[in-house]
């Protein structure tokens, strides 16, 4: 095997970038590829603010403050009152809320193949691969739910042991040692938590994802044949990751840069849904390529088809000229 390069993928992915947004440059190619991207990125459910009004006035406060002061409102009253309506409308609320991140994050994994799809094969299609890669994107639908059940279960676990060694030292000013041992204990386990969970999502993201597409693979099964490789050569690709964190403070770099040399302009534009992920295209195809590029590297099974700008042209040969007549 070749010596493993860590920044001449960076170049790769940059370059193909650029073939396949501006050489040529479609603004409807953009505008479905980064549809693709707005499925598959972590924005699709965000962007809401707090944009409604507060319900309550002053007069409303005071009034309440007044009625609670005199004795006319007692909390016993207001729930047994209120309570056969509070408890439905909380129950449907958090209901709703959870099938809309249900939702978004089938959305999300279905869109990962799709934005992936497009950035490999330098197209802009969105009906095609999301019926494809159905099986593909339904596997790391139910993955990223298991796994994100299982870091909010360590995470809450983390937080009740912390708590429970630090909470004497600020209570009554005891056990001053074990509070101490409790805060390093907690930001060390945060810190090993981050990286884990954090490498774990870039392996499937960037190389796991690229697997399963290729082989026609579900996600265990493409995990089954990434582990041995990524347990061969778990050094490179714990650099990999580094290299990758170094690219990624370099782009957002960058785009405070052209906030600040815009006046914010393009930061207003690029906060709205949809719209920020188009004209931040080019970063987000660049991103999406460092991974295959990488991979590549490790032999043809973890070589994805590309398929690029110089691939697409159409050679047209002319016929041969008609011989002479003879006289």
């Amino acid at each position: 095997m070749q010596p493993i390069e860590y920044w001449n993928p960076v170049g790769w992915a940059w370059k193909r970038m650029v073939d396949i947004l501006f050489r040529p440059f479609n603004i409807e190619k953009w505008f479905v590829m980064g549809f693709a991207a707005f499925i598959a990125g972590s924005n699709l459910g965000g962007g809401g603010g707090n944009g409604g009004g507060n319900s309550f006035s002053s007069d409303d406060f005071t009034s309440s403050a007044e009625s609670s002061s005199s004795g006319d409102w007692s909390f016993p009253d207001f729930w047994a009152e209120y309570a056969p309506v509070v408890i439905p409308a909380v129950v449907i609320i958090i209901l709703i809320l959870f099938a809309l991140f249900l939702l978004f994050a089938w959305l999300k994994a279905r869109g990962t193949f799709i934005f992936l799809d497009n950035v490999v094969q330098n197209q802009a299609a969105i009906v095609e691969p999301w019926k494809k890669y159905r099986k593909q994107g339904n596997s790391l639908f139910w993955w990223n739910l298991a796994v994100g059940f299982i870091a909010v279960a360590i995470l809450l676990m983390l937080a009740v042991a912390c708590a429970l060694m630090v909470w004497p030292m600020f209570t009554n000013q005891t056990n001053i040692p074990m509070g101490i041992i409790g805060i390093v204990f907690g930001i060390t386990a945060l810190l090993m938590y981050g990286l884990f969970f954090g490498y774990l999502g870039m392996f499937v993201h960037d190389f796991v994802a690229p697997v399963m597409m290729k082989h026609d693979l579900r996600i265990r099964e493409a995990w089954g044949m990434f582990g041995p490789l990524l347990k061969e050569n778990w050094g490179k690709f714990l650099l990999y990751g580094l290299v990758r964190y170094l690219v990624l403070i370099g782009v957002n770099m960058a785009y405070f840069a052209i906030c600040l040399l815009t006046c914010c302009c393009f930061l207003l534009l690029t906060v709205i849904p949809y719209l920020g992920t188009v004209l931040l295209l080019p970063a987000h195809v660049f991103i999406r390529l460092l991974g295959p590029e990488f991979l590549q590297q490790f032999g043809d099974d973890f070589t994805l088809e590309t398929d690029t700008p110089e691939n697409n042209v159409e050679l047209t040969i002319p016929p041969p000229a008609p011989e002479p007549e003879s006289i």
